[in-house]
């Protein structure tokens, strides 16, 4: 028999159902939140004996008391309206232990991985940060940062985590570099990613290349190559990192408009603008203007010519058995051109003396004529405009090629701006060329140093369209050209 004080415990933990008494739950130190409902009222349970049909039991009588034990059995059974609320109070107190046993469950599991900086790394990482590896190019360098700070934005990254997390993408020379600075760069005064980015920058982005970005943005103009759109594109490169030059909206827009193409400023009658967006759109119109004059005289000029062609067929006279030796005649009776010399050619190679021989430069034959030149011996000042490919392909005035400079395949650069024709180094020794006569050339650079260059090359022939044109060039250690031919070159022919 089962003491009717004995008390029903709901074990959470176990998620069983088990029948214990007081002193049980007291000795129980499992981690559960037990839940105990009691009824005093409850009938005492006694196992009752197997049933056996009693003979002289009449089964009418069984039949009319079975409903009045059930009503009687359901009677005892009902609650009161206080066992009913005390029952409900306890179903209540046992929902809410649920919820704060699973609430604890949940913050245990979430235990080592709710670190921000952990969460924020991940953030960053889904978007795919670029990588940046120390090269000393302003254009890589500032569309890194660029690149770091939309995706801090767009992550919502605080102040004291951007260096943490922009660092974690260096790469290469900028690894190192952060490697050995770091704990340095970290430890200033007030340091943050501003901070962060002046130092980078004064490291990736020097002063020696910073003034040649200035020089090259000075030199900056559309030309005859590039449409309008191409050239503010170049523009705002270098506005970015000269902006010293074009310090405000008006000065933006001055600058702009002066390196337009001719034809687009004389359209616009010299009228200024107060704002680098305002002068881009008066240039776009007017460059769509004249490229639709453009297209619209071409198609009648083309239309003109084949109205021309078309007459001329008409009257072409028809030749018998003899016209192919009419033609013939026609190309033969004319001069040959694999011997054709021009006599400009005849007239300079007669005023230089005997500089070529058979095509061929001569350095013992010009080596006696150094008085006739002019230039053997002599002291004097030159100038260079441009030295690389980076400032050639910035400046539309600037025409390079490959030419034969003594039967030699030549990078030429044909450069207005400098003074006398040069010659590389390089392509000297790397075909073993032998300077006619000595001199004493003082040589400027685009950077404003001066270089002394003691060796001439005299009438050394340069063949452009199959005819060569020789000229005497000055030793200079060029680098990104094998010649540059200055206004010297560019007077004389």
């Amino acid at each position: 028999m089962i003491d009717a004080k004995a008390k029903w415990i709901y074990n959470v933990s176990r998620s069983s159902y088990d029948y214990e008494d007081e002193s049980d739950r007291e000795d129980d130190n499992t981690d559960t939140i037990p839940i105990l409902i009691q009824s005093e009222d409850e009938e005492k349970y006694e196992p009752k004996e197997d049933y056996v049909e009693d003979p002289e039991e009449d089964p009418e009588e069984d039949f009319e008391e079975e409903p009045v034990r059930k009503r009687q059995q359901a009677n005892n059974m009902a609650e009161t309206p206080e066992q009913l609320a005390a029952r409900v109070r306890v179903l209540e107190q046992l929902s809410q232990n649920i919820g704060l046993l699973v609430q604890n469950q949940a913050n245990n599991m979430n235990t080592g991985h709710d670190n921000p900086q952990a969460i924020m790394a991940k953030k960053i990482a889904t978007l795919k940060p670029p990588i940046f590896v120390g090269k000393e190019d302003p254009m890589l360098l500032e569309n890194w940062l660029r690149d770091m700070e939309k995706i801090f934005t767009a992550n919502g990254t605080p102040e004291t985590q951007k260096v943490n997390k922009a660092t974690f993408y260096l790469r290469e020379d900028a690894e190192t570099w952060w490697e050995n600075e770091g704990q340095t760069i970290n430890n200033q005064p007030n340091f943050d990613w501003d901070s962060f980015k002046v130092a980078i920058r004064s490291r990736f982005f020097p002063e020696h290349i910073r003034r040649q970005k200035c020089s090259e943005f000075n030199r900056l103009n559309q030309g005859k190559f590039m449409s309008v759109k191409e050239y503010a594109q170049k523009f705002n490169e270098y506005a970015k990192f000269c902006p010293n030059m074009v310090p405000d909206e008006v000065s933006k827009a001055q600058k702009f408009e002066d390196g337009l193409a001719f034809k687009i400023q004389t359209r616009l009658g010299g009228s200024t603008s107060s704002t680098l967006a305002e002068a881009y759109s008066k240039a776009c119109s007017m460059e769509r203007i004249l490229q639709r004059k453009e297209d619209v005289l071409g198609r009648n000029k083309r239309k003109d010519q084949n109205n021309a062609n078309s007459q001329s067929n008409d009257k072409r006279p028809r030749f018998g058995n003899n016209g192919g030796n009419g033609r013939n005649n026609h190309h033969g009776g004319g001069h040959n051109n694999r011997n054709y010399q021009n006599p400009r050619q005849n007239e300079n190679q007669q005023r230089n003396g005997s500089g070529l021989a058979n095509g061929k430069y001569n350095a013992n034959n010009n080596q006696n004529n150094n008085s006739n030149n002019g230039n053997g011996g002599r002291t004097f000042n030159g100038r260079l405009h441009v030295m690389s490919k980076s400032e050639a392909e910035s400046d539309a005035n600037i025409v390079t090629g490959t030419f034969l400079v003594n039967s030699k395949p030549a990078f030429v650069l044909f450069d207005s701006g400098a003074s006398h024709s040069f010659l590389s180094k390089s392509f000297i020794e790397k075909h073993s060329f032998k300077p006619s006569s000595s001199c004493q050339a003082k040589v400027t650079t685009p950077s404003g140093e001066t270089f002394l260059s003691k060796n001439l090359y005299l009438s050394m022939p340069i063949v452009i369209s199959k005819t060569e044109l020789p000229m005497n060039l000055i030793e200079f250690n060029l680098k990104d050209f094998d010649l540059i031919l200055g206004m010297d070159w560019l007077r004389k022919y």
